[in-house]
Formats: C-alpha cells, structure tokens, sequence
C-alpha cells in the first residue's frame, strides 16, 4: 500500500552512471516483471546501439542516462532513443 511505484532494475550493462556496477541479465529482468505487480524499468548502459536488448522484453520502459548527458545533442539523442525504444516495443 505504501511501498514502491515502480521497479528500477539493472544494470543491463556497464555503465559510468554508478561506480560499482553488477549486470542483471534479460531473462532476470524478464523474471522480475512477471513476478512484481508495479511496473519495471530498465536501467544500466542502454543507449541507441544497445537498446534492442530489450525488444521483447514486458519491461514498462527504459532508463537511459550517460547516452543522453553524454551526448553533444541531447535533445537528439534523446528523441533517436525514445524512437527506437517505442518501434521495439510496437505489437
């Protein structure tokens, strides 16, 4: 009742965001939404190259950091991003 509104779950793969870092596979992060009833995001070294990781994933979105405030555009970076994200995600 008042516990947590989402699940924030990774690192998906290394990432300069957090000093210690420790890999969560897919198929946990797959185990993970099934078994939680609040959504679950995907956080931990995602960028545009890597994001298809994800594609068939039932996570409820993705947490994308160093790709975008690392990026010379942001902005850019942030709307390819979300574009690919959402074309994985299509049915």
């Amino acid at each position: 009742e008042q516990g947590a509104d989402y699940l924030g779950t990774g690192a998906i793969f290394p990432t300069t965001t957090k000093v210690v870092t420790v890999i969560t596979d897919v198929s946990t992060l797959n185990d993970i939404c099934t078994s939680v009833p609040i959504p679950v995001v995907a956080i931990g070294g995602l960028n545009y190259d890597n994001i298809d990781i994800l594609k068939d994933s039932p996570i409820s979105g993705a947490a994308v950091v160093s790709a975008i405030m690392k990026a010379d555009n942001p902005k850019y970076a942030a709307e390819k991003i979300k574009e690919k994200y959402l074309s994985l995600k299509e049915i």
